[in-house]
């Protein structure tokens, strides 16, 4: 669980529950890289009731309760000092929400990295390290800020729509966590994005798992550069000749992709790369696509066989659920910020809070010698919240903590999910949504609207 001797754990974790008034802090401290905690206690030197620590601490807690608003947050800790014989503080949120907007961004960008850096990783593909990429979507408050760096569709009218973000994120595949992120606005392109991830890729992976849309010639050339491989779906513009190139095996050939013209001009990028293309067939009645098309550039037949390769690909699905996770369960698809740099401060601690659910699943996981992906994270969230006061109340008792600790983890690997091979979920809503009328102009120019059960009267 942690390298610390339990008498020093106890001590740290008193420290931090003590410090910041908040439980969370005794439960996941011992859990965050040691500089970067230090680094946040020394970020602020002034004497505040709010300091960083603290701010941290009940900002993560309200990322973990989804829901949570800044007046609940200081309603608690208005209780928690009380109960520990301090001075009152004011019911205000003005002082936390100033306290959260001092929070570094760097530093809360250093910590759900190093996080993901930590975890133990002992599964491998064939011997190599595999990351999943992916993109998506996040939307915002509508507000002048934060229309400037993430502007709202163009087909939404001014004042109907909501600023949108786009991300891109690179995913460990045995663990589940985040190791990097590129966001920006709708105007750039995923390709874009993925420049700035791929220093992450090369330190921590081998492999790059992807969709459609990242198999590109030039990302094939990037990983070429990098001395890194690729495995993605064949993308719909591009038609194969299965009489050209070398068969390898059934459905599976080597055939030479030349250099775009558009890349021609461009340094150290090959006039022509090796790609191996294989098509299976997916058996699985529901399944969205039948037939699968990969293009990858393992193009050894007997050291990376077709069919460890098509189960390689039915894996990339777990980013889906990975997305799921942050923007469902910890309810990160509407940030709740109003302005950009607390958008930004917003994003980084939805992303620590899943990356230690990740650390703690990992750690239930090796515990109990069951596999990663069978425990489930929502369980893993609500279980932590339960467990998180009784855990706090044995900080004086290493033993009662202890105990209590493996209880939890012993919790979490009983709650697993079903096996569910080749799931197939497809992306419809059975609730349907209220009959209100729809905002199509600002909502002060809306008027009086008849009643939606009698829109003629």
């Amino acid at each position: 669980m942690t390298d610390f001797p339990e008498t020093s754990l106890a001590r740290f974790h008193r420290r931090l529950a003590g410090r910041s008034g908040c439980d969370l802090a005794g439960v996941l401290g011992p859990w965050l890289p040691r500089p970067e905690l230090t680094a946040l206690e020394h970020s602020d030197a002034r004497r505040r009731i709010f300091t960083a620590p603290t701010a941290f601490w009940h900002f993560l807690s309200q990322i973990l309760n989804p829901g949570q608003s800044c007046r609940e947050t200081v309603r608690g800790l208005q209780a928690s000092r009380l109960r520990r014989g301090r001075t009152p503080i004011s019911p205000r949120t003005g002082a936390y929400c100033q306290a959260r907007g001092r929070l570094p961004l760097a530093l809360l960008e250093r910590f759900w990295q190093q996080i993901a850096i930590g975890l133990p990783s002992d599964h491998l593909w064939l011997g190599l390290r595999v990351a999943v990429i992916d993109g998506t979507t996040f939307s915002m408050p509508d507000t002048p800020a934060n229309q400037k760096p993430w502007p709202q569709p163009a087909s939404q009218k001014p004042g109907c729509g909501f600023p949108i973000m786009k991300a891109v994120a690179l995913f460990n595949l045995a663990t589940g966590a985040v190791q990097d992120l590129a966001s920006g606005s709708l105007h750039v392109a995923e390709h874009a994005l993925l420049k700035s991830l791929w220093p992450a890729f090369q330190a921590q992976f081998d492999v790059l798992l992807g969709d459609r849309n990242f198999g590109s010639y030039a990302t094939f050339a990037t990983l070429h550069q990098l001395g890194r491989h690729g495995v993605f779906r064949l993308h719909a513009g591009r038609r194969m000749d299965w009489r050209s190139g070398r068969q390898l095996g059934p459905n599976d050939r080597l055939v030479v992709w030349s250099r775009p013209v558009h890349l021609k001009e461009t340094p150290d990028v090959p006039e022509g790369l090796p790609i191996r293309i294989l098509r299976f067939h997916v058996p699985v009645p529901g399944f969205r696509t039948q037939i699968i098309v990969l293009a990858t550039d393992l193009i050894d037949p007997v050291q990376f066989p077709a069919e460890a390769l098509a189960r390689l690909y039915l894996l990339r699905w777990r980013v889906e659920l990975y997305f799921a996770h942050i923007k469902t369960t910890l309810r990160m698809d509407v940030l709740r910020c109003r302005t950009p740099d607390m958008i930004l401060r917003e994003l980084h601690m939805h992303l620590i809070a899943y990356n230690l659910i990740r650390r703690l699943i990992v750690q239930a996981a090796t515990h109990s010698s069951i596999p990663v992906d069978r425990i489930s994270f929502k369980g893993a969230c609500d279980t932590l919240r339960q467990y998180t006061p009784h855990l706090a109340n044995t900080g004086r008792s290493p033993q009662a903590y202890r105990r209590l600790y493996i209880s939890l983890l012993v919790t979490l690997a009983l709650d697993q999910v079903p096996w569910r091979p080749n799931r197939s979920e497809p992306r419809a809503v059975k609730r349907r949504p209220k009959n209100y009328h729809l905002l199509n102009k600002p909502r002060r120019l809306m008027g009086n609207l008849p009643h939606r059960n009698h829109p003629h009267h």
